[in-house]
């Protein structure tokens, strides 16, 4: 589609730079290049997939899934500001459109419906004088009108691409709510050994008890037998080994205690890491379900305006402009402000998690900043104040807190010494409650997936 802008306005973007880069890509020289085609580019860029997928959907104006030059271009501009720290803008700014999707916008004239307004001659007819007065303001009035239905329709294309994003958002939080919840499971069924190689430690520590005890008593047995009979040798030497196996089931204890005591620690980490990894759940299905709800306004708000659009009615139209603008304008909080929840969040994941799409060629989550964006000349219909609006995340925070979990047993037993303190026999390696997924939810080679949106 092309969007209405002088064509002679300076485009910031420097095609020349980036032409060998695209000739190479460009291997069917049909002058257009697909996702697989600049997969390798982009990604050498070291730039996020969720990033990248944002700025080849702001690129991609036809939304057919190829670049040529100029927009190629402008996705490595843009890719160069991000590394500077410039914020991704939401929707592209009018004077970072590539001028060949730029058409000349037509002189403003005094033509509405066919008629041109001329200056009223008085005719001398009061009568007739004031029948063409009332044709002028009819005339007038219907300009003004068919502006303002213009200016709807540009904002609805404008609400239309927020609720693809929140829809892709949507889709992010649920698959990331999917990742967390196997990542409890696999830490409830980690607590399940542990607790099982609790039970048998436990046993074990009973079972060297009662060894102990029964060498004890022969010790004791012993003794007083050498008491009696000093001078048998035989009996001296048995006694000396007797205290041999005494010793060792000692230090056998000592090291089932100590084990006993770092397992213990193992689960009350994990127990931690559960209440955490509880708490996120929660968060994020808030936010998922205040999404949803905004959504669906989203969709009343349109439908309802193609339905006033469709009809003509100027008259339902005026009367409703106010109430349909003002419930387009309540989700921008929600739209500007969703990311800083996540961002805050010490439990996502490195790639942003779950970032999949089912139609764009990547994941659609960063952490970007639309307060300088302006979709038309002049003041934002839609402009919101930033600064008092709270944070989803910390709105679903301050609703619902799940219950933590009771703590594990302690250890009954401080143990002075630890011989074994660099050795766990029972743990395994790499046991940690790490945020980190091997799944990525953004399959960079499904580029051309989005084109078919």
């Amino acid at each position: 589609p092309t969007l209405s802008l002088s064509p002679t306005a300076a485009w910031p973007v420097q095609s020349t730079c980036y032409e060998a880069s695209f000739q190479q890509a460009d291997t069917d020289q049909d002058g257009f290049v697909s996702g697989t085609d600049v997969r390798d580019i982009l990604l050498a860029t070291g730039i996020q997939q969720n990033t990248l997928a944002l700025l080849w959907s702001l690129v991609d104006l036809k939304k057919n899934g190829m670049l040529n030059l100029e927009q190629f271009s402008l996705i490595m501009y843009l890719i160069e500001n991000h590394k500077r720290g410039k914020a991704i803008p939401f929707t592209l700014p009018r004077n970072l459109i590539p001028p060949s999707f730029r058409k000349v916008e037509a002189p403003a004239t005094n033509v509405a419906s066919g008629y041109t307004m001329q200056n009223t001659v008085p005719t001398g007819n009061e009568e007739l004088d004031a029948l063409l007065r009332e044709v002028e303001k009819l005339i007038l009035d219907r300009r003004e009108a068919d502006q303002e239905i213009v200016q709807l329709e540009a904002d609805m294309t404008v609400k239309n691409s927020e609720i693809k994003n929140l829809k892709i958002e949507l889709t992010t939080l649920e698959n990331t709510v999917t990742q967390l919840e196997k990542q409890k499971s696999e830490a409830e069924k980690r607590l399940e050994a542990l607790d099982s190689q609790i039970i048998q430690l436990g046993r074990s520590v009973e079972q060297s008890k009662e060894k102990v005890k029964e060498e004890e008593k022969r010790l004791s047995e012993f003794h007083s037998q050498n008491t009696q009979d000093g001078e048998d040798k035989s009996i001296n030497e048995e006694l000396t080994h007797v205290q041999r196996e005494v010793q060792s089931l000692e230090g056998e204890k000592k090291t089932l205690s100590v084990t006993l005591s770092q397992h213990n620690a193992a689960i009350e980490k994990t127990s931690l890491e559960l209440t955490k990894f509880e708490r996120r759940c929660a968060n994020i299905e808030e936010l998922a379900k205040r999404i949803e709800n905004e959504n669906e306004k989203l969709k009343k708000a349109a439908e309802r305006l193609n339905q006033l659009l469709e009809s003509n009615d100027i008259e339902t139209l005026n009367k409703e402009k106010d109430e349909l603008f003002g419930l387009l304008v309540e989700i921008s909080p929600i739209v500007e402000n969703q990311d800083a929840g996540i961002a805050t969040d010490p439990f996502v994941t490195a790639v942003r998690p779950g970032i999949g799409f089912e139609t764009d060629p990547f994941a659609s989550t960063t952490n970007s900043s639309f307060t300088n964006f302006d979709a038309f000349s002049g003041k934002d219909p839609f402009g919101s104040d930033i600064s008092n609006t709270k944070s989803p995340s910390a709105i679903a925070t301050s609703t619902k807190t799940p219950p933590p979990r009771p703590a594990p047993p302690k250890s009954l037993k401080t143990v002075e010494s630890d011989p074994f303190s660099g050795v766990d026999p029972f743990a395994e390696s790499g046991v940690t409650a790490t945020a980190a997924t091997t799944d990525q939810f953004a399959d960079f080679a499904n580029f051309d997936a989005f084109a078919k949106s």
